[in-house]
């Protein structure tokens, strides 16, 4: 299956469980989901301990570790999604096969094969507004080793649903074996995409083949890249690209359009720019048609002449409403680098 087909069978995943138009399908699937409890926050003593410094302004720093929010509409109880994609120093991280896998890397070994090593590792933090806890966030994951590039590990995202309004997100990881711990403070500004109004939520810039994400999204949980639902992308966090990367590819939802009852869907326009540092206009695509709220617009990045090492870059994106006359644009930085 192609690059291309990957990315349209993961949207097309992603429409089945998002139908901005029309509630009653979404509720359904909310439904057929079942009741199953959300995960609730568990820290280690460790971890508390940790939290409890950063909120008092002491932010652990044992290793680099780099997070950036992303913002979705949600249909889990409404309100919105807030998925922190994180990536870490895979040097700072102890990696090594545990116990219970022991007997099946024994069996890989015999074959000829290497077992694979995790690094356990402890998520947690404090989601606060107007300097009160509104959430806890605790969790345990399992990083696999070499998933990433040289330096840092692949993406991984955990996340919750909130209501509208301005965040204080203190979170951090700890390696479970060494104890070491960084943290992060990122101040959020959750938009409401449930108010009317044309819309776009925050935009990944994915590299690689999109996943499948299995069962429902749930919070106190790590994900495998930067998960949206019933799908996951691979989103390197720092939007910054090598010249010679063949293809990238914009993933955004779109939600406040009008239902076009002869299409079963939105009738939206996609228009696609790539501004230079003054904001002039160096590259557009033809104008794109598309009758759902699911995007993934390929970008061919390498085919891109006038791109240049070391400058940065936005691309900007114009959503239209064809039924409502309405539009809405977003802008997205990005870097070239060699």
């Amino acid at each position: 299956m192609s690059y291309s087909a990957r990315v349209l069978r993961a949207l097309c995943l992603l429409a089945l469980a998002l139908t901005f138009a029309a509630p009653a399908v979404a509720q359904q699937v909310v439904q057929q989901a079942g009741p199953t409890p959300a995960p609730q926050a568990i820290l280690s003593p460790e971890a508390t301990l940790v939290l409890d410094a950063a909120v008092a302004g002491e932010m652990a720093s044992d290793m680099p570790l780099l997070g950036r929010a992303y913002m979705f509409p949600s249909m889990q109880g409404g309100g919105t999604l807030m998925m922190m994609g994180f990536r870490m120093s895979e040097v700072d991280l102890m990696f090594g096969v545990d116990a219970p896998a022991m007997a099946e890397a024994e069996a890989e070994a015999a074959a000829g094969t290497m077992p694979a090593e995790t690094a356990g590792l402890e998520i947690f933090g404090s989601v606060r507004q107007d300097g009160v806890e509104v959430r806890r966030i605790g969790t345990t994951a399992k990083i696999p080793k070499a998933t990433g590039d040289a330096e840092q590990t692949a993406t991984f995202s955990f996340g919750d649903t909130l209501p509208a309004g301005s965040y204080e997100v203190i979170w951090g990881v700890r390696d479970m074996v060494s104890g070491k711990a960084a943290m992060r403070n990122d101040t959020l500004e959750v938009p409401n995409f449930m108010t009317a109004g044309l819309q776009v939520s925050s935009v990944l810039i994915v590299e690689g083949n999109p996943m499948q994400a299995p069962g429902i999204f749930q919070p106190n949980s790590v994900y495998h890249g930067v998960r949206i639902l019933t799908a996951a992308f691979m989103d390197s966090l720092t939007h910054e690209f090598s010249k010679s990367t063949p293809n990238i590819m914009l993933v955004f939802l779109v939600s406040g359009a009008q239902f076009d009852a002869a299409q079963q869907g939105p009738s939206l326009e996609l228009q696609y720019r790539i501004l230079d540092d003054e904001g002039e206009q160096i590259w557009r695509a033809p104008p794109q048609s598309l009758n759902r709220a699911t995007v993934g617009q390929q970008i061919p990045l390498s085919q891109i002449s006038v791109l240049e090492a070391g400058n940065g870059y936005t691309f900007e994106i114009t959503a239209k409403d064809l039924i409502a006359d309405a539009e809405t644009v977003t802008t997205v930085p990005f870097t070239i680098t060699e």
